[in-house]
């Protein structure tokens, strides 16, 4: 009992959660795609060091006068080449198996442009930079309830009446982040 009560409150936490996601304004929407791009910050870097590991290709630029580290998806790029890339997720403390190599600072980028040819074309990115969000595309759902179960939608507008009850919900997954510090 205790175990399913547990799960439903979890379950009924992710869907809250979900739900209080912040809505666009129609200016915000109307923003064109060139714009939301200038708005991350581009840096230019020359490359001291290159490290390959078995996926990632981690990289040490110098940019202006700061050093610093540097992770992309497996591809070849010389030391001395220059390149451009955005802002990433920056990792503290972040220690590569392959390598065996614990960096005090790593950001992980997703895409690189610059003098070297890059061999990762028909690999898949890593995803977005951390500052950037999302292109999201529109689902249409639709899922019977569960025999004997109510909807989320009749869940959240009759919340006060199932306080403190058990429920049985149906869902669908409709997005998955894979291996993300190793989990999903």
């Amino acid at each position: 009992m205790k175990l399913t009560l547990t799960a439903i409150t979890i379950l009924t936490m992710l869907v809250l959660f979900s739900c209080r996601q912040k809505e666009e304004t129609p200016h915000q929407q109307a923003q064109p795609q060139e714009q939301a791009e200038a708005d991350v910050s581009v840096h230019t870097a020359v490359v001291q060091e290159v490290l390959q590991a078995a996926a990632y290709t981690y990289l040490n630029v110098k940019e202006n006068d700061t050093n610093f580290w540097i992770a992309v998806t497996k591809r070849e790029i010389q030391p001395g080449a220059t390149i451009s890339f955005a802002e990433g997720l920056e990792m503290n403390n972040f220690q590569s198996k392959d390598l065996q190599r614990t960096f005090e600072k790593v950001y992980f980028v997703d895409q690189v442009a610059g003098d070297a040819p890059s061999t990762s074309a028909d690999q898949p990115s890593m995803g977005t930079t951390h500052r950037m969000k999302p292109a999201m595309e529109k689902q249409a759902i639709s899922i019977e309830p569960a025999k004997g179960g109510i909807s989320v939608g009749e869940l959240f507008a009759k919340r006060d009446s199932y306080a403190a009850r058990t429920v049985l919900i149906r869902g669908q997954v409709t997005k998955i982040n894979r291996a993300i510090m190793g989990k999903n």
